[in-house]
């Protein structure tokens, strides 16, 4: 019912227009007819961003959380700033066990997909396929981190032999973050 939750149900809606599209194709009964109703009904969109931080917000939302001593999450604000990352696709993802997509990261039943130090080239190449791809194209993207300065200042922060594993993990658990734990801190 709040805002922040329109992107959430623009992405469900998406995905049973599409599911009563298929039906219509199977010739389903009653898909034709609820794919009529919904034609018909609006749905409020989300507005359009108006605001993205500075480069002085990201660098103070990095000081806070070295502050905080958690390293990891400053290293995801340089890359969402600097590479334009979403969030999801740096922090990962945890889904559960019955995804098919191969993780050697459980917990509680779950598994995490997420970035690993791995994909991090002796050139500084970040090479990954963004979730927004990962189902349509699978195209994969190559960031050069080298020219990117506020994540080089943050990788010269982390010794080479601790770069292996997940890309950002949570100190405290020492396991990849929940992503509503996460942005909880975030908004902090």
């Amino acid at each position: 019912g709040t805002e922040d939750r329109l992107p959430r149900a623009r992405f469900v809606l998406s995905v049973l227009k599409a599911a009563v599209s298929f039906g219509v194709v199977c010739r389903l009964p009653g898909c034709r007819d609820f794919r009529e109703v919904m034609s018909e009904m609006e749905f409020p969109t989300v507005p359009s961003r108006t605001w993205a931080p500075t480069a002085g917000q990201i660098t103070a939302a990095r000081q806070a959380a070295h502050a905080a001593g958690a390293h990891s999450r400053a290293l995801v604000y340089a890359l969402q700033f600097e590479a334009t990352l979403r969030q999801w696709d740096i922090i990962g993802q945890w889904v559960p066990l019955s995804d098919p997509r191969p993780s050697a990261i459980l917990h509680r039943g779950r598994k995490w997909i997420g970035p690993m130090w791995s994909q991090i080239d002796e050139n500084l190449v970040f090479r990954f396929t963004p979730t927004k791809t990962e189902g349509t194209t699978g195209k994969e993207v190559a960031i050069d981190l080298s020219v990117c300065p506020r994540i080089m200042e943050e990788l010269a922060l982390i010794a080479p032999k601790q770069r292996k594993g997940p890309l950002i993990v949570n100190p405290t658990t020492v396991r990849p973050y929940r992503p509503d734990y996460f942005q909880k801190l975030w908004r902090t």
